[in-house]
């Protein structure tokens, strides 16, 4: 239903630009459950998959965004926008979206070990920590912060496939 002068409340369908997020987001969902699916003919379709991905996601929303869907390939890459000043973790990159100035990143890494220096090279490199949480089950998380740059929300989460580190980054407008 669109709004009339009748009945200002209607709602229509929703804006484009929300439509091609939502379409955006569910391709990149789609991806990100394709990984967890054992298929033998994932390795010869994986190349199209994680591309048209990307192309539907870059076309509907302007991200940029890269997606590794193959389970031991060679990774998704590193925006060229990424942050010098924010050091990433030794791994496989997963995914990594850039979106006006924010960015987001999953890194598949070897252990906790691995995950805890990550989170040593933030605080090394200037960033302190805000908040840390331990949500037990493998799960910890913080919100880190090198003021008037960046704000970083390090999260590791350990499972019985492996250990993976997501950084969501934006800037420190405080």
């Amino acid at each position: 239903m669109f709004r009339t002068a009748a009945s200002p409340l209607a709602c229509g369908p929703a804006p484009r630009p929300a439509r091609r997020a939502a379409g955006g987001l569910i391709a990149l969902g789609l991806a990100v459950s394709l990984t967890a699916c054992a298929n033998p003919l994932e390795g010869a379709i994986d190349g199209l998959v994680s591309g048209g991905v990307e192309n539907i996601i870059e076309e509907q929303t302007g991200v940029d965004v890269d997606v590794d869907t193959g389970e031991g390939g060679s990774g998704a890459s590193l925006p060229a926008s990424w942050p010098t000043e924010i050091p990433v973790v030794d791994g496989r990159i997963m995914a990594a979206l850039s979106v006006d100035g924010t960015f987001s990143l999953t890194v598949e890494v070897a252990d906790s070990a691995v995950a805890q220096s990550g989170q040593q090279a933030l605080l090394d490199a200037g960033f302190t920590t805000l908040s840390e949480s331990d949500f037990g089950e493998g799960l910890r998380a913080w919100v880190m912060e090198k003021q008037l740059e960046w704000v970083v929300g390090y999260t590791v989460s350990k499972n019985d496939d492996g250990t993976i580190v997501q950084y969501s980054v934006t800037p420190d407008e405080s």
